[in-house]
């Protein structure tokens, strides 16, 4: 159910802002898999990698499994991922939030930063029991740069894939 309610979700979000933005016709949800696009995920994604696993590692929020394996499912978990995390968070943190602030504030860095804050505030229950505030900073951390990839992109899709890699790479490297 949550799989057919997050593609509702995205196409609703895309009609609707299909219409706030009628005049320039373009839609801030559009997704576009140009090659420089794709360079600038990786280089988020190694850039998130660098700043983020050093900090978990050192404060113990992070612990590497020692059996790493590729295997199919982390392929299905992945698209799973891309479609139930990273596409409705990053609608609803950037898309929306990041978008509507940007408007209110007329400057990127505090809408950038105060939704980051709620992107990560929102990740509280995902902690375990003694890390909370870790996590919550961690999640702000991935939050900015999720947050530059769609300023910078004028897309979502970057954003988007790049949640989805992270979270993914989360899965298969860290207990």
């Amino acid at each position: 159910y949550f799989l057919y309610f997050s593609i509702y979700f995205y196409f609703f979000l895309n009609y609707y802002s299909f219409l706030i933005n009628k005049k320039t016709r373009r839609s801030w949800l559009q997704l576009h898999t140009q090659k420089k696009r794709f360079s600038a995920d990786y280089n988020l994604t190694i850039g998130i990698s660098i700043i983020i696993i050093p900090l978990g590692l050192l404060t113990g929020f992070l612990r590497l499994r020692t059996n790493i394996k590729l295997e199919f499912f982390h392929i299905l978990a992945f698209i799973g991922i891309f479609l139930t995390i990273g596409l409705v968070e990053e609608v609803i943190f950037r898309g929306i939030i990041q978008n509507l602030l940007d408007k209110v504030f007329k400057s990127h860095l505090p809408s950038l930063l105060i939704t980051s804050v709620l992107f990560g505030m929102t990740h509280w229950n995902n902690a375990e029991p003694g890390f909370t505030l870790h996590y919550i900073f961690l999640a702000s951390i991935a939050g900015i740069f999720y947050g530059t990839a769609y300023k910078r992109s004028g897309s979502l899709f970057p954003a988007i894939f790049v949640h989805t890699l992270v979270d993914t790479l989360w899965l298969i490297l860290f207990i």
